[in-house]
């Protein structure tokens, strides 16, 4: 029976996949009045730092349970961040609606300027890295 379930559960909403993909990839923050550092901060360490670390190293305390741990941002080039897109814009996209098939949900429930105060506290932490031909980091 509890496969069952999950299967049921699984199947909820799979028909309006491509359309939620399409508006994720369409979404654009507005960006004109992020989060104050200071509180960009505070809900970095609320909400993320559990996986991604204090400070964005992949060594926070659920990053052993998980299957992919989280990427050092202070060594390695961001995971996720498409060359072509700007970094702001495709972290802000990946806070919200997280990343498909991986353990990073999705906070839509933020605020535009939430998602983008955690977007620019994100690439603080990200230090740059020698990304060879790449134009733009991933995390």
């Amino acid at each position: 029976r509890g496969t069952a379930l999950v299967a049921y559960l699984a199947s909820l909403g799979a028909d309006t996949v491509p359309a939620r993909l399409a508006a994720a990839a369409a979404w654009r923050p507005d960006s004109r009045v992020p989060l104050a550092p200071a509180a960009a901060t505070q809900l970095f360490q609320r909400l993320c730092s559990p996986c991604h670390g204090v400070g964005g190293r992949g060594d926070g305390p659920l990053a052993t349970r998980l299957i992919l741990r989280p990427g050092d941002w202070q060594v390695a080039p961001f995971r996720h961040v498409p060359p072509q897109e700007e970094p702001e814009v495709a972290l802000s996209r990946i806070i919200k609606f997280g990343l498909p098939g991986l353990t990073m949900a999705g906070h839509e429930y933020l605020a535009d300027a939430e998602i983008v105060g955690l977007a620019r506290h994100v690439r603080l932490l990200h230090h740059e890295v020698d990304r060879g031909s790449a134009a733009i980091p991933s995390p």
